[in-house]
């Protein structure tokens, strides 16, 4: 016979003014004008035995997230893609709101804000947002994007979670005032009568599915368009992944290594061009080299100190290089001396010893995760998950597929 033996065994949900608690397929309690949101381990009782004060996860009938379990308890977000059925390349991401409206509050001004403020709610709800992954519709041979999954550390009791998606774009570009905000779509109507853009399925304890649909205002309705499933986890996000998903969300950190590192890799490919992708060290994460800003640098003069920075093999000294033929899989490994923090480039149909050998008119078009160094400052390479990147080769964006190279890595200490 089915136990309750925690929390997160538990399913709260708002059905008007109460909430129900259930487990096991059958509801156990209603309290009677109580929100969800105010409820956590540390004020729910079964039988006589306090639940232990360890966090769960909490679905409103509004698609707003609750963590359970007290200020100081610590949890991690796992989220892994299932299934895609989208014309688009879609970004999913999420930030945390003050209540049940949606308000979240500029840290630079003290005002809050909520959906009703429009672009300005948007802007400052992304600056503040965690990257999750993006879909790739169109993969190459060998690419599985049901194996790409993200791992978020640190989300605290009492968050309350909002889920967006970019249609067809990303949360850099966005920023980067290169798209419309209009390509935002919520995870939740914060109470009003708008189109739910996300369908949640509550699969018990603590374990949800989430259908999205890309079209604003519903399209078809199929929901299909990204589905991904999503769970509190103890699980450690991989190493060198702690970076990911803020702003700048491509970065690998290798700060807190001690010792070399492995690095197994596997290179994908659906492009007509040549690509080459490196990585070279920055000094922070706003992509500055030597003091020079990405944001206001000389291009020339980034894609130098670049280049001098570029990733190295400890073990051989030749620059470590993720490349694939087209419609085929590269795999490799390479060893990595710790400490540093790393950007990826993308060299476009041509070369590092191009761009390294004395004739200035054979040099390719680089682009950069840092939007305001790249030539036409659109986004060109995309998180798609934990340590794996998508990148597209297309000035102004091309096709925007981002499959044209996509690099998967698997990172180990040396022992």
């Amino acid at each position: 016979m089915e136990q309750i033996n925690k929390f997160s065994d538990l399913t709260i949900t708002q059905e008007g003014t109460d909430s129900v608690i259930s487990a096991i397929g059958k509801k156990l309690a209603i309290l009677k004008n109580t929100q969800v949101t105010s409820l956590n381990p540390g004020n729910i009782l079964i039988g006589t035995d306090d639940i232990p004060d360890i966090p769960s996860i909490i679905d409103t009938k509004d698609n707003i997230f609750t963590i359970g379990g007290s200020l100081s308890a610590k949890t991690n977000l796992k989220v892994k893609l299932t299934s895609i059925d989208a014309s688009f390349v879609n970004e999913v991401g999420f930030f945390i709101v003050k209540d049940d409206k949606g308000r979240i509050v500029d840290p630079d001004t003290g005002n809050s804000l909520t959906a009703a403020d429009g672009d300005a709610y948007l802007k400052l709800a992304l600056k503040q947002s965690q990257i999750l992954l993006s879909g790739i519709s169109n993969p190459p041979n060998g690419f599985k994007s049901n194996e790409i999954s993200r791992i978020v550390e640190g989300i605290k009791g009492g968050d309350r979670i909002v889920f967006y998606m970019v249609q067809n774009g990303t949360t850099d570009g966005i920023l980067a005032n290169q798209i419309p905000s209009s390509k935002i779509l919520l995870g939740s109507s914060f109470g009003s009568d708008a189109f739910l853009q996300l369908k949640v399925d509550n699969l018990g304890n603590g374990k949800f599915n989430f259908a999205w649909e890309d079209q604003i205002g519903g399209g078809d309705k199929d929901f299909n368009d990204m589905v991904f499933s999503l769970e509190l986890s103890n699980e450690s996000a991989p190493f060198g992944s702690t970076l990911q998903g803020k702003n700048s969300s491509e970065l690998l950190d290798l700060t807190k290594a001690s010792a070399n590192i492995k690095a197994d890799f596997s290179v994908s490919r659906e492009a007509d061009f040549n690509n080459e992708v490196y990585f070279y060290k920055v000094d922070s994460t706003d992509g500055l080299v030597g003091g020079l800003n990405p944001n206001s640098a000389n291009q020339a003069d980034y894609l130098q100190a670049a280049i001098n920075n570029v990733l190295k093999d400890a073990s051989t000294g030749q620059a470590v290089k993720f490349a694939a033929n087209n419609q085929e899989i590269q795999t490799g490994s390479a060893v990595i001396a710790p400490g540093s923090i790393l950007a990826p480039m993308i060299i476009v149909n041509g070369s590092l010893n191009e761009l390294t050998d004395s004739n200035p008119n054979n040099n390719p078009t680089v682009y950069f995760p840092f939007l305001g160094v790249n030539r036409d400052r659109v986004d060109h390479i995309r998180l798609l998950g934990n340590n794996a990147w998508g990148f597209e080769d297309l000035a102004g964006g091309g096709d925007g597929d981002f499959n044209d190279v996509i690099v998967k890595m698997n990172l180990s200490i040396v022992k």
